[in-house]
């Protein structure tokens, strides 16, 4: 789907907007990046990158440690794969909105900053729960029982970051929906 979704993007770009019809009552307008939303995207694509990496250093550890961060990780991605593959798409979308702007080496080095951070952070995460660069039973276990669990999921309200960037997160993810529409058409 991404060649569509590129194609689609440009032509969107192009026009400023695309119309499904001539009607206005169908016109599909852009949505704009501004730094909440980016933001917003970052986070949910650092978290998504961060509970992989958690659950994939857990299962390091001896049974019944692998099996039970399979199962956080499943149950995590149940409920919060809709936001972070949002995240993804708006990454994608900046990009091709600077490649329509800017060109394919601007896109291009984007991407590349803008994944190294995410990767970066999520990194500096996992190094804060296992200080001494190890995995450890207990540590993984609150953290698998966290994500089986609703306590870090991105839609959680009484997680601070969660509250910060939800509402952007959504729009981020209605718009998706709205492109994936029109790329459908």
């Amino acid at each position: 789907m991404f060649p569509r979704l590129v194609a689609a993007l440009l032509a969107i770009t192009v026009s400023g907007n695309v119309m499904a019809e001539d009607s206005s009552a169908n016109s599909f307008k852009m949505l704009t990046p501004t730094e909440p939303l980016n933001a917003a995207a970052g986070f949910a694509y650092t978290q998504g990158l961060f509970v992989a990496k958690l659950t994939t250093t857990c299962k390091t550890l001896p049974e019944p440690m692998p099996a039970e961060a399979e199962n956080a990780l499943a149950s995590w991605r149940n409920r919060n794969v809709d936001l972070v593959e949002a995240a993804y798409f708006w990454v994608r979308y900046v990009g091709v909105l600077i490649k329509s702007q800017q060109g394919q080496e601007a896109a291009d080095a984007f991407l590349r900053s803008a994944i190294a951070e995410f990767e970066t952070q999520s990194d500096l995460a996992l190094k804060d729960r296992f200080p001494s660069g190890n995995p450890d039973v207990e540590t993984c276990h609150k953290w698998m029982s966290l994500l089986s669990g609703t306590g870090v999921d991105l839609r959680n309200p009484d997680v601070r970051a969660s509250r910060e960037f939800i509402a952007d997160l959504e729009t981020i993810l209605a718009f998706q929906h709205k492109v994936d529409a029109q790329v459908k058409k």
